[in-house]
């Protein structure tokens, strides 16, 4: 096997260009229409967007550098388990299709948390909104830092205390970390010359070339760059990733190989088992799933905010059944991919040969093991997850900021001084360029969190909107219940599920992982190895990660054993609170969701539910289902003026008489 992974002029150039077109059409964006800016077509464009354009940059914020680069790593180590959370989705789809849209359509809210302020009380308003923009925040930073380290960084080197050169040997050898070495050092070159960097980015610069273009056309151009730049963007992805699939699979010798070797391995199937600490079950990939994935996805703000900026409800649900089999084809090639890995690198796992430290630089060294030889295409894979990384951070900061400014800093501003439409775009954009900066910083803080891409991106989901779900259940659907019962719901189930989430990172419990190996590698090496000949000995030469760590060699000349190369099929007897931090990452936002309705359920009985208190019927879900026709239009007219649902009911708009006598 060569280990040859180079970047050509071509490479660089597709990825360059891409790049550029993606400035250049957020620029253009910026400044075509009318020369009048207003908050309306800074946030929702006018609502008069091409639908057909929302759906695409809808299906590309979906389709993160995280599921491009963490579906296929999570597939390959864990087996095809995963791939059931498609079930979830299908439930996820008709629910945003036929219940979320119409919901949320009707009652026009321009931040998707005002609803809380109007149904409970404004603080939990602002408590929703702080756990979303912690959740973006986090989720942000992850994105931008995901791609970095997958295609950019050096591998960290592990090595015996024994000199292989000269084949000195001490007893009781171990594997120990040296040092961490960036891809450019020139020691970890001389040693190591083909052991270095995918892509050749150091990850700073990747971080910074991709935060600071989004920030930018996102800035300047608001929602509308944002949804034509994901456009194009997704043109690039469906392109790159075709190519990678179908090479792929004729790489790792067809279907039909691809699916014997995963089977023989018992890789497709999934348990049944009701244990919560096993990472993947049906029960845990399912329902675990539609509440730590799927509604956290359907009732997020960049969501709702694509659904207003079309014309009606009706294009909004035409808008999303053309999202539902983009994004559906997208999931299953790199659920598929992860399979198609495996059955290429079977007998000489990348990571255990010390070519990659993490199951996400997976797909980033397939790439260049199968597609290298064609120029241009390794640049194509690279224009690919930088494509999803700009869709997802600039969709990301579009929302973090229409939070600040609607729930935040307006209703402050608003009471002091009558704003003018071009001072609160100037505000906007003036935010869009603190959060975006602020993402970039916290993306050089997340190599800290060290866990897997998928994981770590539920696992923040899951803590931070498993409660904002619970809040919506309650208050959608049970007409009991009461800002003290919501609060305290909330309130507990954030404790929990922080107290369960973050014990399980501190604790850093083993995880079952299907076994692998690096037996069959033949490397073609060159430097200080080149004259050694045993192919295990090269193996921990190179510093396999997690391969020689409980290794003992006391012979002498030492002998190297397979048992201690074996990745472990079963994790220690716990006990205490590892039991409860053993608690599987898809459970966390089905966990926050159901402590919040029970315990909100429970105080609002216990302190007289709502009382006299009467609360207008577009507040619960049921409306869709009920209110009349004449309500529907109103909600659904196109206005000249940004409205939010409190200028509705004060009467002062255009409309506001005729909706303030519906809500009455």
């Amino acid at each position: 096997m060569q280990l040859e992974n180079k970047f050509t002029w071509a490479d660089y150039t597709i990825f360059v260009i891409s790049l550029l077109v993606s400035l250049v059409i957020g620029i253009y964006m910026t400044f075509s229409g009318k020369k009048k800016k207003t908050v309306k077509d800074f946030y929702l464009g006018d609502q008069k967007l091409n639908y057909v354009a929302v759906a695409l940059s809808t299906a590309a914020t979906y389709l993160s550098a995280i599921g491009i680069l963490g579906i296929p790593g999570e597939v390959y180590t864990f087996g095809f388990s995963y791939g059931f959370n498609t079930i979830y989705k299908l439930f996820m789809h008709l629910t945003c299709l036929f219940v979320i849209i119409p919901f949320f359509y009707n009652l026009q809210l321009p931040s998707v948390y005002e609803y809380f302020e109007h149904r409970f009380h404004r603080s939990l308003r602002l408590l929703a909104c702080g756990l979303f923009i912690m959740n973006m925040m986090s989720y942000m930073a992850v994105v931008l830092y995901a791609p970095a380290l997958s295609l950019s960084q050096g591998m960290q080197l592990q090595l015996c205390k024994q000199d292989f050169t000269t084949s000195r040997h001490s007893s009781n050898c171990k594997a120990v970390i040296i040092r961490v070495l960036p891809h450019d050092s020139p020691h970890l070159q001389k040693l190591m010359p083909r052991f270095f960097a995918v892509s050749g980015l150091p990850i700073w610069s990747a971080i910074l070339v991709s935060g600071l273009i989004c920030t930018i056309y996102t800035a300047l151009g608001g929602i509308k760059a944002v949804i034509w730049t994901d456009a194009f963007q997704m043109s690039v992805m469906a392109v790159g990733n075709i190519a990678v699939f179908v090479f792929g699979i004729v790489s790792a010798g067809g279907v039909n190989k691809v699916w014997s070797t995963n089977y023989d391995e018992g890789r497709l199937g999934i348990s049944y088992n009701f244990d919560p600490t096993i990472r993947h079950t049906f029960w845990s990939v399912v329902i675990g799933g539609y509440f730590t994935g799927g509604l956290p996805y359907i009732l997020n703000q960049s969501l709702v905010q694509r659904f207003l900026s079309v014309k009606s409800q009706r294009t909004a649900q035409k808008m999303y059944a053309i999202n539902i089999p983009v994004v559906w084809i997208w999931e299953w090639i790199l659920l598929i991919m992860g399979l198609v890995m495996y059955a290429y690198y079977k007998g000489c796992d990348p990571q255990k040969a010390g070519r990659i430290e993490r199951p996400d630089q997976m797909m980033a060294i397939f790439v260049q093991d199968t597609l290298s030889r064609f120029m241009g295409f390794p640049g194509l894979f690279l224009a690919v997850v930088y494509s999803a990384t700009l869709s997802t951070v600039s969709s990301g900061v579009n929302s973090v900021v229409m939070v600040l400014n609607e729930d935040f800093i307006m209703p402050v501003l608003r009471r002091r001084t009558k704003l003018r439409d071009e001072t609160t775009v100037r505000i906007s954009k003036f935010l869009s360029f603190c959060v975006g900066f602020l993402a970039i910083g916290m993306a050089f803080g997340a190599s800290a969190m060290g866990k897997r891409l998928m994981q770590l991106c539920l696992t923040i989901t899951g803590l931070c909107s498993g409660p904002i779900v619970g809040l919506y259940i309650c208050g959608t659907l049970l007409r009991f219940c009461n800002t003290k019962g919501a609060l305290t719901g909330v309130l507990i189930g954030i404790a929990l599920s922080f107290w369960i989430g973050l014990g399980a990172f501190v604790a850093q419990l083993p995880q079952v992982t299907f076994p692998v190996n690096a037996d069959s590698c033949n490397f073609d090496l060159s430097g200080p190895f080149q004259n050694q000949t045993s192919n295990l000995t090269q193996r921990i030469a190179l510093g396999a990660i997690e391969t020689a760590r409980n290794c003992n060699y006391t012979d002498s000349p030492p002998k190297y054993s397979l048992e201690c190369l074996a990745t472990p099929t079963s994790t220690p007897e716990l006990s205490g609170l590892d039991v409860l931090y053993s608690i599987s990452y898809q459970y966390y936002g089905f966990i926050g969701a159901f402590t919040t309705i029970i315990i909100a359920t429970l105080v609002s009985c216990l302190t007289g539910g709502m009382g006299s208190q009467i609360i207008p019927e577009k507040f619960f879900l049921y409306s869709i289902f009920t209110c009349s026709n004449r309500e529907r239009r109103v909600a659904t007219v196109n206005n000249t003026e940004y409205i939010t649902i409190s200028q509705f009911e004060s009467g002062n708009t255009p409309l506001g008489n005729l909706v303030d006598a519906d809500i009455k």
